[in-house]
């Protein structure tokens, strides 16, 4: 699950933290930290780094060393599968019978016991654009928003004109009242 990924340069160095980020060239989830680390070294300019919660890849294509995005889930597997995997999924024998759930990826994200669990991604957007409060802070707050609105169905207009620690309280809200 998305929000269980965790940092990889930090769990290599024996820490925790959630990555946010994901850069196609390293092949390296990332935190909030480590994804300024990344972006400030020149060498990695031209790396393709998207923000992690709208990623989704295949299992089977990762185990491969294959970056290929998911379209749906198995429900038996509790893998996400690219369009190939699922066909060839769907034709073998011990697997033809198992349910796909093509809303899965979208809705992961809502149920109840991972919403607790997406608080610290939450928590590092949210820090991310105090952060950066001086510089280009219209810019920020919607390439942010565009990135928490979808997986979280929180409404991310409200913090355009409030203090930007209100989109936590409303995780908070969400989180512990639900």
């Amino acid at each position: 699950m998305v929000a269980e990924t965790h940092c990889d340069p930090c769990a290599f160095q024996r820490k925790t933290a959630y990555a946010i980020s994901f850069c196609t060239e390293c092949d390296e989830n990332l935190c909030y930290e480590c994804l300024k680390y990344h972006n400030a070294q020149w060498q990695n300019n031209d790396h393709t780094v998207t923000n992690f919660i709208s990623i989704y890849r295949c299992t089977i294509c990762k185990n491969m060393d294959k970056d290929v995005e998911a379209v749906t889930f198995c429900l038996e597997c509790k893998e996400k599968l690219c369009k190939d995997c699922v066909n060839k999924h769907k034709s073998t024998k011990s697997s033809r019978g198992h349910t796909f759930d093509n809303s899965y990826l979208c809705q992961q994200s809502l149920d109840k016991s991972d919403i607790s669990t997406q608080q610290p991604i939450i928590q590092d957007h949210v820090d991310f654009v105090e952060q950066h409060n001086e510089d280009n802070t219209e810019a920020i707050i919607q390439n942010e928003c565009t990135d928490i609105d979808e997986p979280t169905r929180i409404d991310c207009g409200e913090i355009k004109t409030r203090p930007t620690t209100s989109l936590l309280q409303k995780c908070e809200k969400l989180v512990y009242h639900h």
